[in-house]
């Protein structure tokens, strides 16, 4: 049985009791213990799709490390005034497969909080139907068993997501510098096309609209992204006024891989606290708004306490709009 079979078994026969766990036919137990195949199959659900996510993200390394590579030859072969036909070929394939690659991932995505939100829905049941002696004790098993699996988790794609924004800054500077190369000086050429003629506004628009769509999905606001990444949309929408899609595309490559790079955990949270209090300081709220500010603050305190890092990301935003 595999790990997350086995924490979930073991939640399971916390709520239902101990003797509904070494026999599932006794009659007090019925009920909850039709539910344990369920909560089973669901436990086959998530390896599937966590095998799969990882199946993804290690595609989508190969092909960027792969992209990063091509883009270090197409320098050199354009800076020896060499065919590089072939070439731009395999870069268009690979920008075609990681497109491939990214789409099927935001479908995983979406397949994988459906999962979590039926999973949640089901153990709420089962707390429900647990006697009251063993209630308390079956919530903080839940809790713990919820902690060390996500930590575990967010440790190992948190890892592989910084190694594919460092590929991922690292192709998109190459590819800006790659633009500015010519082919060799005794050639004659035509009038030079505008900065980052390599790019057009359908190449840069879409990553800034998966960079707003995915700090939306995880609540990340703008005051949440380090110092350095904040100014990256406006300068990739003033470059792209200017017509130096180049420049767009390297500071949108940035921020998109940034924003996939961040996760709202425990360190997340206890940053945009701190952010939040002392942005506190100094602003003269009325009383009904001092009060929602203290409500909220509370709140998220005690989700923050239960491991429930998006509840308390999602009140804390709350905060935020409501001393702007």
């Amino acid at each position: 049985m595999s790990r997350s079979k086995l924490s979930i078994w073991f939640v399971v026969c916390l709520l239902v009791g101990a003797p509904g766990c070494k026999d599932g036919n006794q009659a007090e137990n019925g009920e909850a213990a039709a539910k344990v195949p369920a909560v089973d199959d669901l436990a086959g659900g998530e390896d599937d799709l966590l095998a799969r996510r990882d199946a993804l993200l290690a595609a989508r390394n190969r092909v960027r490390k792969e992209r990063t590579d091509l883009s270090e030859k197409l320098r050199e072969a354009r800076a020896k005034g060499s065919d590089t036909a072939e070439l731009v070929a395999r870069a268009d394939q690979l920008e075609a497969e990681e497109k491939r690659i990214s789409d099927e991932e935001g479908q995983l995505n979406e397949s994988l909080d459906a999962f979590l939100r039926e999973r949640g829905e089901l153990l709420k049941q089962l707390a429900a139907q647990a006697s009251a002696q063993n209630r308390a004790g079956a919530v903080q098993t839940v809790m713990v068993s919820r902690e060390k699996d996500l930590a575990s988790r967010e440790s190992r794609l948190a890892k592989r997501e910084a190694e594919l924004a460092r590929r991922e800054a690292t192709l998109a500077k190459r590819e800006k510098e790659t633009c500015g190369v010519g082919g060799g000086t005794t050639i004659i050429q035509a009038p030079a096309s505008p900065s980052g003629s390599k790019y057009r506004k359908r190449d840069v628009e879409p990553m800034l609209r998966r960079a707003r769509r995915d700090m939306s999905k995880k609540g990340i606001l703008q005051s949440d992204l380090p110092a350095a990444v904040r100014a990256l949309e406006s300068e990739a929408t003033k470059a792209m006024a200017k017509g130096d899609y180049g420049r767009a595309h390297f500071a949108a490559a940035q921020l998109l891989a940034s924003v996939r790079g961040i996760r709202v955990n425990k360190n997340f949270i206890a940053a945009k606290i701190n952010r939040l209090n002392r942005a506190i300081k100094g602003k003269k709220l009325s009383a009904s708004k001092n009060g929602e500010v203290t409500k909220l603050f509370r709140q998220a305190t005690a989700n923050f306490g239960d491991g429930r890092f998006s509840t308390a990301n999602g009140r804390l935003n709350k905060i935020h709009a409501l001393i702007r």
